[in-house]
């Protein structure tokens, strides 16, 4: 049995390749001018600083910032100075500025000496001590007292 066999003419006609191809360039070069240069977000707030205790640095301290509007807190720690750098998820710097409950705790787990200054235990729930975060780099020195500014007369 025999099969028929088909051939195909296939020509390509110069002046439709043409036309076509201008065709895809106009178009890629419409889709790279909508879809812009930059990332196209907000732009992120950068946080560092020093935390005090009565002017004293805080070493080894958890440091969290915590959005009052809800969302992801950024964390980082103090060095020996007292100086920190936040962090928002993993290893990224960047984070939405805004209005943030802050967070320090410098305690040790039991059997190992505590740091001295020890932060006292009110600024270890969020919302004891707030500060606003603006987009850019943000310099902050944190300065806290020992006594309660909840308790505090005015």
């Amino acid at each position: 049995m025999q099969t028929p066999s088909s051939s195909i003419n296939f020509s390509i006609n110069p002046q439709l390749t043409i036309q076509h191809s201008s065709r895809i360039i106009v178009f890629l070069i419409f889709v790279f001018f909508i879809s812009g240069c930059g990332n196209g977000g907000p732009e992120l707030a950068y946080v560092s600083g020093v935390i005090l205790l009565d002017g004293v640095p805080i070493p080894r301290a958890a440091v969290i910032f915590t959005p009052l509007a809800g969302g992801r807190p950024a964390s980082g720690g103090t060095n020996e100075k007292g100086e920190f750098e936040l962090y928002y998820v993993g290893r990224n710097k960047g984070f939405p500025p805004g209005e943030f409950g802050v967070t320090i705790d410098n305690s040790q787990p039991p059997g190992k000496p505590a740091p001295k200054p020890q932060v006292p235990a009110f600024y270890r729930q969020p919302g004891n001590c707030t500060v606003s975060v603006a987009p850019g780099k943000n310099q902050l020195t944190i300065e806290l007292t020992a006594k309660d500014p909840k308790k505090q007369k005015k």
